[in-house]
């Protein structure tokens, strides 16, 4: 009888889209004694793949963790564009921005919380580096500094009288709206 093979992402319980031989892993019938032998290294491996990243654990750099993290989750495809093109009230914060005309995605950007472990769908977008520098801009002034230590949540300090926008907030924006909004602005997205 053939020894099963079973990925790192089944033996630890991910979701069947994890799945690195295409759901071929039945890791519901056991494992076999050669699975076995391995199975000690496959849990190392795999085991801050799921880790809640509210735990006790100390990063070394937390900061490049986050960011390696996230361009593994969510990596720049040839062709993309900013996710926040035709949009506007864009990126969330104490100060959404409208969006640009669709340039290339260039960055991974966190946001509204700034901690690079924050790698939620929720809090990630892939973006233009115009879109990009305009939303620091507008919105870094409401962020303590320094960066807290090891990759705890990096939120802004919210006036009296404003809130905090979600993410998922943006909205469609017109032509006008975005065309108007790039003739305002110089090239690379910094206000003056």
């Amino acid at each position: 009888m053939a020894s099963r093979v079973v990925c790192p992402y089944c033996a630890v319980g991910f979701p069947e889209d994890f799945c690195l031989t295409e759901g071929q892993c039945n890791s519901d019938n056991g494992i076999t004694e050669g699975d076995l032998k391995n199975l000690g290294e496959i849990l190392d491996i795999t085991a801050s793949l799921g880790e809640d990243i509210s735990s006790e654990r100390v990063y070394k750099d937390a900061v490049s963790t986050g960011r390696k993290r996230a361009a593994e989750l969510y990596p720049i495809q040839v062709g993309q564009i900013c996710d926040w093109a035709w949009y506007k009230v864009c990126g969330g914060g104490v100060e959404p921005i409208t969006g640009c005309t669709g340039r290339p995605a260039t960055n991974i950007h966190h946001g509204p919380d700034k901690s690079t472990l924050a790698n939620e769908a929720s809090n990630i977008s892939v973006i233009c580096t115009f879109c990009h520098n305009r939303w620091h801009v507008a919105n870094d002034k409401y962020y303590r500094n320094p960066r807290p230590e090891n990759g705890e949540a990096w939120l802004p300090d919210i006036p009296e009288g404003k809130e905090l926008i979600p993410l998922e907030a943006k909205v469609k924006a017109t032509k006008q709206e975005i065309l108007m909004n790039e003739m305002l602005i110089p090239e690379g997205g910094k206000d003056k």
